[in-house]
């Protein structure tokens, strides 16, 4: 629950649970990326760096090259402006929004109360994953350096986007444990979720083609589906070529996503299938 005395720690501390930014030796090693221009083709077609962007009908495709920072990179300057019109700046107001729709207007103490929320939960995710990647902070983020620097949304709207829906998961499970009505209007807000997603081999196909799909009427609804992406990347540090069908600016393939070995890998809400 939280309480009177960690509002006031809050209030004390608040200016520095916020402001993150890319390092600037990440800045430096990459400097050329910041000088290449986006080239126009007579086609319609877009290309920056060693990447391309297209569209298919009403699909977004783009085929992204290089190292983590590098295709994140190529990713927000190719889609800079539909990033900004699309789902990231609103995956990064879950919390936010979760909080204002169940909780009263009190001026500083509903801001504090967002802001302990990100600290807690949002930052303590990341905490962890990065841990759990072997404690390398910069590796880890490079890809949301990425997005940030190329699409030019603030890293804290990334970063916020990233673990949003996952703050919201770990909520939950406060909830069961010491449910308080606050936890539990969030929680009612929360499960209103409708993922769906599938995968069909080529031999059951008429096309013989292997085949991947995901509703986006869901959450976020007129956002997430406002631009679909598929995206195609090939890292140049050896690892497997993969894809993903997703949302401009949502980087991560895990939400709906193939390697070349054939292993798919789809998230909803509450739970993952391989």
């Amino acid at each position: 629950m939280i309480n009177a005395i960690t509002l006031i720690v809050l209030a004390l501390t608040s200016s520095h649970l916020f402001g993150y930014e890319t390092p600037a030796s990440v800045r430096e090693k990459y400097k050329l990326l910041y000088q290449t221009p986006v080239v126009n083709l007579p086609d319609g077609s877009r290309v920056f760096h060693r990447a391309k962007l297209f569209r298919r009908q009403n699909l977004y495709v783009l085929s992204l090259e290089g190292d983590p920072f590098e295709m994140a990179f190529q990713h927000g300057r190719l889609l800079k402006n539909e990033i900004a019109q699309g789902a990231m700046p609103q995956l990064a107001k879950m919390v936010e929004n979760a909080v204002r729709n169940v909780f009263p207007n009190i001026p500083l103490v509903t801001d504090l109360i967002i802001k302990y929320l990100y600290r807690s939960d949002t930052e303590g995710i990341m905490e962890y994953g990065i841990q759990s990647q072997g404690g390398d902070r910069e590796k880890f983020m490079l890809e949301a350096y990425g997005i940030s620097e190329g699409s030019e949304l603030p890293l804290d709207d990334v970063i916020h986007a990233a673990f949003g829906p996952e703050s919201l998961q770990v909520i939950l499970g406060k909830q069961k444990s010491s449910p308080t009505l606050f936890e539990r209007e969030i929680n009612g807000a929360v499960l209103r979720q409708a993922c769906t997603d599938f995968v069909a081999r080529g031999d059951y196909t008429e096309s013989g083609h292997f085949i991947i799909g995901r509703n986006t009427d869901y959450p976020l609804n007129g956002y997430f589906d406002r631009f679909p992406t598929i995206i195609y990347y090939h890292p140049s540090e050896g690892n497997q070529r993969y894809m993903a069908l997703t949302s401009a600016g949502v980087h991560n393939a895990g939400v709906v996503g193939t390697n070349e070995s054939g292993l798919y890998l789809g998230v909803q809400i509450g739970r993952a299938h391989i």
